[in-house]
């Protein structure tokens, strides 16, 4: 069964981090550490992956806009 939105509206983020090197590799992503690797959000039921699109071709980059800040959203911390 595919996720809906009611997999995810009115659960709680847990964790920002960066994706494992097994999970990037789970994904097919292996070569894509150039790219600065993939971040993911740790929610209280499962977790959330910036993708560069829908087929999931490669990691991608969360923007975040709000009333004091935008840009894109990196995890504090270090990179596997």
């Amino acid at each position: 069964m595919k996720p809906t939105e009611n997999d995810v509206v009115g659960h709680r983020i847990t964790k920002v981090r960066w994706l494992e090197r097994d999970e990037m590799e789970a994904l097919g992503w292996e070569g894509s550490g150039a790219r600065g690797g993939a971040v993911a959000l740790e929610l209280d039921n499962g977790i959330l992956v910036a993708m560069q699109d829908p087929e999931g071709n490669g990691p991608g980059a969360l923007h975040f806009s709000g009333v004091r800040r935008n840009g894109v959203v990196y995890p504090n911390q270090r990179r596997p």
